[in-house]
């Protein structure tokens, strides 16, 4: 039986939960971009396709308050990843993650937001260039939204649907044949020869997209952002000026280990429901905690990015404007003027930061170390292996009473390498 194509949105009503979606073209690399655009505007989820994260980077670096990060990185190769920053107060539960490969090479994440009648699955998916079969992915997503009845599906699916091409009829029948929703067909994807629509929010169900729109942010990528909003209940968000925490530098270790409390722990076992002793192990724990390290609330002073300046901010918002008259103008004039203060703005943002992390250097290490990790500096990778085996320095010491260098010296023997010769050049 032929596909149908999918049916258009209905008009806006009003707004509810907000979502936003944006190929960051790595996060890494345009986090303060994107910092700035995320505050200064009200999301309730944030969908990123193309994190170019790594299991090796730490949440820590790339935290925002208020947020909940939520991540399926790439792992076979460098580049792709989907992320997912949701409001804290909004119920979030994982649902389904993607284990791409050089075969499977599309990447998604699913997650069940809110509860109760509010309750709807959210997924993220990122389908390379060139995937075969980039349809399959809706296929996937649907099975799984079936059951909920409810689901929203966002993503850069690499499909031009604008083109009449083979690729994207089979795309959109997919589509159509499962009922699915494509809110908009406007192009996302810009460059100065061509406009296509790669970004797209669809739904499932009854789902119901009350808001929509999309903007230009061309200091994060070439893509648009795109935002709807849909029927849920609002998040209870909390304060964003204080946060709690704990300071674990003045804890005296010897008498936290030896709290009479942590006793109780001996007879946790006796309990046959493993729930309970997981709570009486967390309440016995917390409970130390409070004692020697009591929680506190403390006012968060530092922004993620603190080089920005009100003039850099500026020169943002002159770059976006330029390029939101690209778009609406398409010359090659217009794109050069874009490209000057594009490539302007991006110098002023690395001359500012690489001024900031400088001055912290001239205020002394202790100083240098508080920024860091303030702005969750976190080593990468494992620890490079050791030279020498520990067994081999243990069994050298051991061998002989005395000084050990005779028997040790052969293990630091350098490597064999070939001599070095200068030849005459003919």
């Amino acid at each position: 039986m032929a596909g149908h194509r999918p049916r258009d949105i209905p008009p806006p009503i009003r707004s509810g939960i907000r979502i936003a979606l944006v190929n960051a073209e790595s996060l890494r690399a345009h986090w303060a971009d994107f910092v700035s655009i995320l505050s200064r505007r009200d999301d309730d989820i944030v969908a990123i396709t193309e994190t170019h994260l790594h299991p090796d980077h730490s949440d820590i670096s790339f935290q925002i308050f208020g947020f909940s990060l939520y991540r399926n990185d790439r792992t076979y190769s460098t580049g792709g990843g989907v992320a997912v920053y949701v409001r804290d107060g909004l119920s979030v539960e994982v649902v389904d993650v993607s284990h791409a490969s050089p075969d499977m090479r599309a990447e998604h994440l699913v997650l069940a937001i809110g509860s109760g009648p509010d309750k709807f699955l959210l997924g993220v998916a990122y389908v390379p260039p060139k995937t075969r079969s980039p349809h399959l992915i809706l296929t996937h997503f649907a099975q799984i939204a079936a059951a909920s009845g409810r689901g929203l599906i966002l993503g850069d699916f690499n499909v031009a649907i604008n083109r009449n091409d083979s690729r994207a009829s089979a795309f959109l029948r997919t589509a159509g044949d499962l009922g699915l929703t494509l809110v908009s067909r406007e192009p996302t994807y810009h460059t100065t020869t061509s406009h296509n629509t790669l970004d797209l929010v669809i739904t499932a169900g009854d789902t119901r997209v009350m808001e929509f729109g999309q903007e230009a942010v061309p200091g994060l990528s070439r893509q648009d952002l795109v935002h709807c909003s849909v029927l849920g209940a609002l998040p209870v968000c909390p304060s964003p000026r204080t946060i709690h925490t704990r300071n674990l530098n003045t804890v005296d270790v010897a008498a936290l280990l030896t709290d009479p409390e942590l006793e109780r722990l001996d007879f946790v076992s006796e309990h046959d429901d493993p729930n309970v002793c997981a709570t009486a192990i967390r309440d016995i724990i917390v409970g130390v905690f409070d004692r020697h390290a009591p929680s506190r609330i403390v006012k968060v002073k530092r922004p993620p990015a603190p080089w920005i300046d009100q003039d850099i901010r500026k020169r943002m918002a002159e770059r976006d404007k330029l390029f939101k008259r690209f778009v609406r103008e398409k010359s090659a004039a217009n794109w050069e003027a874009f490209r000057i203060v594009r490539n302007a703005t991006k110098q002023c943002l690395r001359n500012a930061k690489n001024r900031f992390f400088a001055g912290k250097v001239a205020g002394g290490s202790a100083e240098l170390w508080r920024t860091i990790r303030a702005q969750g500096g976190v080593r990468r990778g494992p620890l490079p292996a050791t030279a020498v085996p520990p067994d081999r320095l243990l069994e050298a010491f051991s061998a002989r009473e005395g000084s050990a260098v005779g028997t040790i010296a052969p293990v630091f023997q350098p490597a064999p390498h070939p001599p070095f010769t200068f030849a005459p050049i003919v």
